[in-house]
């Protein structure tokens, strides 16, 4: 009973801070200004980004594929494929519960161990860290003007800066600091054998088995192939979406990449779908390139609203097809 509870606890909280942060970040912009905007959108390139998300996802099932044959499992593409699309989906309603949802059905229809596909999973988001990483550091060496005035943009340096210039909590850092070090060391034997710190042994041992795996692959090439491909989707899902814009249409490359990052930083946050975190990212990047107020707020608003309606039409089709593409396998058995 416990758990439910925390569990529902903390899907409220992560709803209402992902809502409280979309608010906040169009604070400035009624409802009916968003609408209004909205009727000047050339919709049918947010129909070209859906079928972008669609590229992906596949492309992404392909992929995980190639992880689970290495288990010596071959399970089908459709399979895999509408398991991914659930995925995100589930991600929608609770947030972070979308690997165990996608490894669940296959699970429930190829019969495949989930700890194998877990391990799997884990293979995948580690080299999805890398390209996003990657993405990160181009970023930063070719739009470094950029980087900074994302950063000045934001409330971070106030915050900062009041910090350091009061002497009282530099005084309370400094011996927060060197306590937690002294806890750390006396009590070094004790966490070492914490669940956390078990946790994150066993994380770094399947890293190493998931990275022996990619080396043993056949498809080592087409892993990567389909790794670049992508995040290029993703990067075309978001930069297509300018175009549907007039005060966002003649935005470059650059701003599109730039912008494109700031969003994926925001869809870290533990937030519905990134709700919020993606909007404030994406309002505050597009403020670099003159892009602010009602139209930073009007497309970012239009844009999350038409990605998530995707997600959320893709994954109610998958919810529909599972079973019903299963159905003979079931009378097999």
């Amino acid at each position: 009973m416990k758990n439910k509870v925390l569990t529902v606890s903390k899907y409220l909280f992560f709803l209402v801070l992902g809502v409280g942060l979309m608010i906040w970040a169009s604070r400035d912009l009624k409802l009916s200004e968003v609408l209004a905007e909205a009727k000047t959108m050339n919709f049918s390139y947010f129909l070209v980004s859906a079928v972008g998300a669609l590229a992906a996802h596949f492309s992404r099932a392909v992929r995980w594929r190639y992880l689970i044959r290495s288990f010596g499992y071959n399970p089908h593409i459709k399979n895999v494929f509408l398991s991914v699309l659930f995925m995100y989906f589930s991600n929608i309603i609770i947030p972070r519960s979308g690997e165990v949802a996608r490894c669940g059905t296959l699970y429930k229809y190829e019969k495949i161990p989930v700890k194998n596909l877990l391990g799997t999973v884990v293979v995948e988001r580690l080299f999805d860290l890398l390209t996003f990483a990657l993405g990160f550091f181009l970023i930063l060496v070719m739009q470094f003007d950029a980087v900074k005035s994302l950063y000045f943009g934001s409330k971070f340096p106030n915050i900062l800066s009041s910090i350091l210039n009061n002497r009282y909590w530099i005084m309370v850092l400094i011996v927060l600091g060197i306590a937690f070090l002294g806890v750390c060391y006396f009590t070094r034997k004790k966490w070492l054998g914490n669940k956390i710190v078990l946790k994150l042994i066993a994380f770094k041992n399947e890293l190493v088995e998931g990275l022996k795996k990619v080396r043993a692959l056949k498809e080592k090439r087409a892993f990567i192939g389909h790794t670049i491909f992508i995040w290029l989707m993703y990067f075309s899902m978001t930069y297509v979406c300018f175009y549907a814009y007039e005060p966002t249409a003649n935005l470059g490359l650059r701003a599109g990449f730039t912008v494109f990052v700031a969003g994926s930083l925001g869809m870290i946050a533990p937030t519905n779908g990134g709700i919020g975190a993606w909007h404030y990212m994406v309002i505050l990047a597009l403020g670099i390139f003159g892009v602010e107020g009602k139209e930073a707020s009007s497309i970012a608003n239009v844009a999350f609203a038409a990605m998530t309606g995707t997600v959320i039409v893709f994954g109610a089709v998958s919810i529909v097809l599972l079973p019903f593409l299963n159905k003979d396998d079931k009378v097999k058995k």
